[in-house]
């Protein structure tokens, strides 16, 4: 009750601090009477000489700013190449001006900018000035962003803007670990960020700029504050804690004009992995998608080992080592190189209990399960860059990446119907070693204004080797497996080894009809060779090995596909409509060889496409795409020998499978809004798919052998969401909506069932936005997820309210808190409920480059989380144990050798 209430009270006194406020209103306009759009208005407290006020004009010359009433401000209003306009203001009331801007007498390069402007607009480029937005309580660029209208950063430390996912972040206009924005946000110091450049449009490809639809290609670039042609900074980080815990977290970075070096490290058992094993597979470095606009789609499989990954970061015990080093070097202006190298290494220990009903038998299964795991991974880029003038660039791209990965668990199972069940211990071991290498070329060549050509090659290999074994106590799958049964345990192995090869090319010439209307023709191949062994065997109490010889329990498989096509597409601007219709056509051949047979498939492939922009101003647009695509699986759908992939379940690859076809329509919408801080969203899709792959299943009991085929029903899948993002002087808020609808055929024990996933995301978030208060961050988030198969339904929904608060006071104290309360529940009951409190207290002494601080994590010592999933065949409940309470002091030391002369200053 005391926390409500001084909950309350800070939400009183807040909103009766708005009522001390007044509007600043009016219009812009130059001398000719014309509204000027993007004007920037300033205002400045005398007395204290910090920001309090700032604003863009709208399209309509429209500006508004919410000031402090009786207070005097430094008015100033300015737009490039016309006469500012200064002036001081104090009012006790609500005050509408107009002004106009005259023309600049001299030119600009003699105008010195007294006041840096919190935001400007320069094309399709916003730039945000950091100490803007700052309030003192930022730590790392994670922080930084999240204080600026329309950027946002996601749970998994990913940036957001325009509702789409951020890859491409540069600092000082150099790649900081191309492919992934998480390491930028979670390690760049706050205090070094000086500006925040937003790329919308964005193209690395000057050439291709005004011949490609770039409206999804967003780009960050972070520019530091140092002044200096080169400096040194970064931050030497360390701590300890209670049961052995510790963190030690160096970061050191240097910039000059030729030459950058980043250099990350982290090591804890605090349960902060720097770079996760699903980071590590969604790790693209910067890698394009050749086939993205041509209609194919080919799966190659990777993580196939079936090892956990760990939910939301967290673990039981969590203990990682991470180093990473990503430096770029330019000798010449026309020549550059650049790469990174990262390595990573994490123990982890995970303990889970799972109530699982299958739908089809009626079987319950209950499972405790304790796992240890020791995963290994590196990644290592390298790129050159070559641009000897302006119409010729040229790129060089190589991605190595390789991984150790192990997994060993106890696994008691109970399972069986009512007065039935059965108990059984099972001991399983996963491991596999994969690696990947990928190449790429680019080069882009413009021979004349109305002439340009555009080729890109990637050469992927690939291997992987996933293994797993299973020590049952009872006989498993008797009619497949002629198990020797004079054994204690029955000790089950499967061997696999998927070596892939890929090489895409293609070849794009734009011919300019006008300015504002192209042709593209493209010509590419694709071709994928693999290759497929796997082999079951049993270990004896002897330690002696018993293969089992059958053809339908080994594998030893090619396959190869090709796929050669043509396309044309006609690009034309009309008004505020562009307009993007095109034509592919695809000719396939794919030949599968196997038990001494080969089957050949020839065929062609038509595939229409369109997209249509709306563009009702520079920030507002409408969007509609439809495309179709051909779906094709790769070997190990196709394999027949039996793949052993789990101690309950046996896969079969059918050989005869066909590409599905699937069609799907998107309509988009977006608004962002600059001057008054607005930015709304909405999505619908939706796809059907035919001949879509599906399994064909047999289930006794808590045991299924499944195989695939192409179904004659239709797949269909729905969605819609929407997002309004609003911001003002002292607030910041947002709503959220997401739904989802699936519907898919399944053939279980030999009957046709129908199931079908609905589900309902919302999400609402109201916080404070003050330069020199505590702020806090009230939000909800619910999700309904609704799961409909052979006549059994089961609903399940998540509630999850949250606080969070950050304050800076007494010249040097931070405080950060941050309050999660999970209630999860079914149709019936309420299953669990858990709660995360987090906070942390640091100090650091003005002027001082030493900071000390505390944090305590789960604070409530909750140590289980609960979550649900569905499939065809079950419904599960999982609980997983998660790290108890720790309390960590900490240590950080700023490194702030700057090195080098002052840039020359800018006028």
């Amino acid at each position: 009750m005391r926390k409500i209430y001084s909950l309350g009270c800070f939400l009183i006194s807040t909103f009766f601090g708005l009522a001390q406020n007044i509007d600043l209103e009016g219009t812009i306009k130059d001398a000719s009477g014309t509204p000027i759009m993007g004007a920037n208005i300033v205002a400045v407290e005398k007395e204290t000489q910090i920001l309090d006020g700032f604003g863009i004009s709208n399209d309509s010359g429209y500006f508004r700013l919410t000031l402090k009433k009786g207070t005097d401000y430094d008015i100033k209003i300015s737009f490039i190449g016309l006469k500012e306009v200064a002036f001081v203001l104090n009012e006790e009331k609500n005050i509408e001006k107009n002004f106009v801007l005259e023309e600049q007498a001299e030119s600009l390069d003699e105008v010195e900018l007294v006041y840096e402007m919190p935001v400007t607009i320069k094309g399709d480029t916003i730039i945000y000035n950091a100490d803007s937005f700052n309030t003192g309580s930022e730590r790392k660029l994670e922080d930084v962003l999240k204080n600026m209208p329309g950027i946002e950063v996601n749970e998994e430390g990913r940036i957001e803007v325009e509702g789409k996912e951020i890859t491409k972040i540069t600092v000082e206009g150099k790649d900081f670990f191309d492919g992934d924005s998480k390491l930028a946000t979670q390690n760049l110091p706050a205090n070094v960020v000086g500006k925040v450049e937003v790329l919308r449009n964005f193209s690395e490809v000057n050439q291709l700029r005004s011949v490609t639809n770039n409206e999804d290609n967003i780009a960050i670039n972070i520019s530091l504050k140092s002044g200096k042609d080169k400096f040194w900074f970064g931050e030497l980080g360390g701590g300890v804690g209670n049961e052995d815990r510790f963190i030690a977290n160096p970061k050191i970075f240097f910039y000059s004009k030729e030459l950058s070096m980043n250099l990350l490290g982290n090591s804890n058992n605090i349960g902060e992995p720097p770079l996760s094993r699903q980071d590590f597979y969604r790790f693209g470095g910067g890698f394009n998608n050749l086939n993205a606009r041509t209609g194919t789609s080919i799966d190659i499989s990777s993580d196939d080992a079936g090892i956990t990954n760990l939910q939301n970061n967290r673990a039981k015990v969590h203990d990682s080592r991470f180093g990473a080093y990503n430096f770029s070097y330019a000798p010449s202006e026309a020549l550059e190189f650049s790469g990174f190298a990262i390595y990573s290494r994490a123990e982890n220990i995970l303990e889970e209990k799972n109530t699982r009903r299958y739908t089809v038998s009626n079987a319950l299964e209950e499972t405790s399960e304790y796992t240890a795991q020791e995963n290994e991974q590196q990644l290592y880029k390298f790129t050159t860059e070559y641009n000897p003038n302006e119409n010729l660039q040229t790129e060089y791209n190589l991605l190595y990446k390789t991984s150790n990965q192990n997994e060993i668990s106890d696994l008691t199972t109970i399972s069986g119907r009512q007065g039935q069940r059965v108990p059984e211990e099972i001991g399983q071991f996963r491991n596999q070693s994969p690696y990947s290498l990928n190449q790429e070329l680019r080069l882009y060549y413009t021979h004349n204004e109305d002439h340009i050509f555009s080729f890109e090659a990637q050469h992927l290999t690939q291997e992987e080797d996933p293994f797993y074994r299973a020590i049952k106590q009872f006989q498993p799958f008797g009619s497949l497996l002629d198990l020797n049964l004079d054994q204690n345990n029955f000790n089950i192995n499967q061997e696999r080894q998927v070596k892939t090869d890929k090489i895409e090319a293609k070849l794009d010439y734009y011919y300019l009809l006008s300015p504002k209307a192209n042709l593209n023709f493209t010509f590419g191949i694709t071709d994928v060779k693999q290759d497929f062994d796997s082999s079951i065997f049993q270990i004896l109490d002897n330690n002696s090995r018993q293969d089992f010889l059958e053809s339908r329990l080994n594998n030893d498989v090619l396959f190869h596909f090709q796929d050669a096509y043509a396309a044309l597409h006609y690009r034309f601007i009309s008004g505020i409509f562009t307009f993007d219709p095109g034509v592919t056509l695809h000719s396939y051949k794919t030949e599968t060889r196997q038990l001494g047979n080969s089957l050949i498939n020839n065929f062609t492939f038509f595939r229409p496409d369109f997209r249509v922009l709306l563009k009702f101003k520079d920030s507002e647009t409408l969007r509609l795409l439809y495309r179709s695509t051909r779906q094709f699986t790769d070997i190990n759908n196709l394999a027949e020998g039996y793949i052993f992939r789990n101690y309950n379940s046996f896969f079969q690859g059918n050989p005869n499978l066909e590409a599905a076809f699937f069609n799907v329509a998107n309509l988009n919408y977006q608004s962002i809004n600059i001057f008054n801080f607005t930015n709304i969203f909405a999505n619908l899709s939706y796809s059907i798919r035919d001949s879509a792959i599906e399994n064909t299943t047999q289930i006794q009991g808590i045991n299924s052998v499944r195989s695939a085929t192409n179904t004659n029903f239709p797949r269909e899948t729905y969605g819609a969401s929407g997002r309004i993002d609003k911001r003002s002087k002292n607030f910041k808020g947002g709503i959220s909506i997401n739904y989802n609808y699936s519907d898919f055929n399944n053939v279980i024990n030999g009957s046709p069932t129908a199931s079908s996933n609905f589900t309902q995301r919302y999400r609402l978030n109201l916080a404070t936005n003050f330069r020199s208060k505590p702020n806090i961050e009230i939000g909800y988030s619910s999700s309904i997820r609704d799961y409909k198969t052979g006549g059994v339904e089961s609903k399940f929904f998540t509630d999850a309210p949250y606080v969070r608060l950050d304050a800076y006071f007494l010249k040097g104290f931070v405080f950060n808190s941050r309050y999660t309360y999970n209630v999860y529940r079914n149709q019936d009951q309420t299953l669990n409920e858990y709660r995360f409190l987090e906070a942390d207290l640091s100090y650091r002494p003005e002027g001082s480059q030493w900071e000390f601080g505390v944090r305590a994590t789960n604070l409530f010592n909750d140590t289980q989380i609960n979550q649900d999933s569905f499939n065809q065949f079950s419904f599960t409940t999982n609980s997983y144990i998660i790290q108890p309470r720790y309390i960590v002091f900490e240590i950080t030391y700023d490194i702030k050798a700057i090195a080098g002369k002052a840039k020359e200053k800018k006028k």
